[in-house]
């Protein structure tokens, strides 16, 4: 079948390859989709992602000692520390950057996943599906792991600090979570919950979907005239020849950006 690539807009001709092979756009490499067709490896990695969560929010993550005073915290503490010292909004982003967004990516791909192993499929499964790959920007466990890990390198010369319980299996759940992201592929799986895509007839392998008046969903891989409507037949996203205002959003967060590196570098 004929599939559009996201990055340089080449439609390629791609064959069914192996369980777990990226296929790879022959012009810059990127990949195109990962032919998954019994994928037990990514529910059973989300569903042990959610139970190492579990237990990093029920046992203390650090532990403080300094003039024989000791104090263990968790994983929330740091939230709450957050919100106790004047910053309630960026308590509430640490919260759902690092716990709520993570929790509720992993029971979708659970149930995605239970979808398709049943006879017929879940409600709600496609409108999860369609979310997946929206939420992946805004999970920060890793983030959140490595930077409690140059804290500490800078705070180990104050206090003695003991890695407790929820450190662990608060890093394994960060770790399995990367894995599992890595593994999802958008377009492998809407073709495993809608089947395979419809291929227009002027559609050609070789040339851009532009210049053949065609367009390339950028979640299930589509293709579809230009311009005849603004939603994708096939998953009912929203079509984007060119996102609105790209180039104004990419300067703006770009100077953003600069404005806010000197001060973060020269300020405590």
């Amino acid at each position: 079948f004929l599939l559009p690539c996201h990055e340089c807009d080449l439609v390629s001709a791609v064959s069914p390859g192996k369980d777990g092979q990226w296929l790879q756009c022959p012009r810059c490499q990127h990949p195109l989709m990962r032919p998954a067709q019994n994928d037990q490896l990514t529910p059973a990695l989300a569903f042990t992602a959610l139970l190492l969560l579990t237990l990093s929010l029920l046992f203390p993550y650090l532990g403080f000692e300094k003039n024989g005073i000791e104090r263990a915290m968790t994983v929330t503490d740091a939230a709450y520390e957050l919100a106790i010292y004047h910053h309630p909004a960026l308590a509430v982003i640490v919260i759902a950057t690092i716990i709520v967004i993570p929790a509720l990516y992993l029971l979708s791909v659970c149930w995605i996943h239970m979808s398709l192993a049943s006879p017929g499929p879940l409600p709600g499964s496609l409108f999860l599906a369609r979310w997946l790959p929206r939420m992946q920007p805004w999970m920060m466990a890793d983030v959140f792991a490595i930077a409690a890990l140059v804290s500490l390198v800078k705070i180990i010369a104050m206090a003695h600090i003991q890695l407790l319980s929820a450190f662990w299996t608060f890093s394994g759940f960060a770790l399995i979570l990367l894995i599992t992201v890595t593994r999802m592929n958008t377009i492998g799986l809407w073709q495993r919950l809608l089947g395979d895509l419809q291929q227009p007839a002027q559609a050609q392998a070789g040339d851009t979907a532009q210049r053949q008046g065609l367009i390339g969903c950028q979640w299930c891989g589509q293709l579809q005239p230009l311009g005849q409507s603004h939603r994708c037949h096939h998953c009912h996203s929203f079509l984007h020849e060119r996102h609105p205002f790209n180039l104004q959003r990419v300067w703006a967060l770009l100077v953003t950006a600069i404005l806010c590196c000197f001060p973060a570098h020269l300020f405590p």
